[in-house]
C-alpha cells in the first residue's frame, strides 16, 4: 500500500512539473524566445549596435552612442530614443535611457552631462578647462563630483585622467614636438620619429635621440611607458629597365639585396 501511495506521489510530482512547464511556455513565449537571440541595429553612417542575450538594450545603445558622441558624432536624444525602441520591440527592456543631468562645482561651474556623455569624459573636459585658467585640481576635486554624477545617472567608465600641462620640445634642425595634456609622451616621440623618416627632410631621430627626447620630457610629465619603437623607414627602390625592380627595406643590408637581385636576374637569363 505505501508502495503504490509513493508512486501516485511521483506521477502527481511529475505532472505538476509537466503543467508548470507548459503553463510557462503558453503565457511566457517572449521570455523563452529571446533567449540566447543577439539583436543587431545597423544605424546609417555611424555603425552597428550589437544586443546579447544578456545585454540591457538601454546600456547598449548608451555605450554606442558615448563612443559615437567621442568620435565626433553629433547624437541626439531623439536618436537614441528611436535606436531604443527597436530593440525594445523585440526584447523585453527593463531600463531607460539615462537623462540629462546637471551638477554645480565648488568653483561655480555647471557641468551638464547629456545622455551621450560619458560622466568620466566630462570630469576630464572639466579638469583640462580648468588647468588652462591656471587652476590645477586633483582628485580631491574630482573623484567626489564624478561620485556624484555616477549616483544619478549611467557611468559605463569609472576611473578617469588628471590633465598634465602641455610641454613643448624643440629638436634644433627639425622642429618643435608638443605633448598635450592628455597624451602619452611615449607615443607622441615614436609618432614624431617617424614624421621625419616620412619627411623630405635630410635628417633622422635616431633611437638614442628618442630616448634623450623621452628622459627631459618624464622629467617634468608623468610617463607610463617608457619603452620605445624606433621608426619605420619607406624602402628603396630601384627599377632597372628590363631587368625588374630592387627594393631594399629598413633591416636590409644594400649589398645583400644587390647580390640576391644579380643572382635572381642570372638565373632567369637576364
Amino acid at each position: 500500500m505505501i508502495t503504490q501511495v509513493s508512486y501516485a506521489i511521483k506521477i502527481m510530482l511529475h505532472f505538476t512539473t509537466f503543467l508548470s512547464i507548459l503553463v510557462s511556455s503558453l503565457f511566457f513565449p517572449f521570455t523563452l524566445a529571446q533567449t540566447g537571440v543577439s539583436l543587431s541595429l545597423n544605424v546609417e553612417g555611424i555603425g552597428k549596435i550589437v544586443v546579447d542575450p544578456l545585454d540591457e538594450p538601454a546600456t547598449m545603445v548608451t555605450k554606442f552612442a558615448r563612443a559615437a558622441s567621442a568620435a565626433g558624432i553629433a547624437m541626439t536624444t531623439n536618436g537614441m530614443a528611436q535606436m531604443l525602441q527597436y530593440f525594445c520591440l523585440k526584447r523585453t527592456c527593463t531600463q531607460n535611457l539615462p537623462k540629462t543631468v546637471t551638477l554645480t562645482t565648488a568653483t561655480g561651474s555647471i557641468l551638464t552631462c547629456e545622455p551621450w556623455d560619458e560622466p568620466a569624459s566630462l570630469i576630464e573636459l572639466y579638469a583640462l578647462e580648468s588647468l588652462k585658467t591656471g587652476i590645477q585640481l586633483t582628485e580631491a576635486d574630482l573623484t567626489p563630483l564624478l561620485s556624484k554624477l555616477c549616483s544619478v545617472t549611467l557611468c559605463l567608465q569609472t576611473s578617469y585622467r588628471l590633465p598634465e600641462n602641455p610641454y613643448t620640445l624643440n629638436i634644433e634642425g627639425v622642429g618643435q614636438m608638443v605633448v598635450g595634456s592628455y597624451q602619452d609622451p611615449a607615443d607622441i616621440v615614436e609618432k614624431f620619429a617617424q614624421q621625419v623618416a616620412d619627411s623630405e627632410l635630410n635628417v633622422d631621430i635616431g633611437f638614442e635621440q628618442m630616448k634623450a627626447m623621452m628622459l627631459k620630457i618624464c622629467a617634468v610629465r608623468n610617463c607610463k611607458r617608457t619603452t620605445l619603437n624606433p621608426p619605420s623607414k619607406t624602402p628603396l627602390e630601384l627599377t632597372i629597365e628590363g631587368v625588374g625592380k630592387m627594393i631594399c627595406t629598413d633591416d636590409q643590408d644594400p649589398a645583400d639585396v644587390v647580390d640576391a637581385f644579380a643572382a635572381q636576374a642570372t638565373a632567369a637569363g637576364e
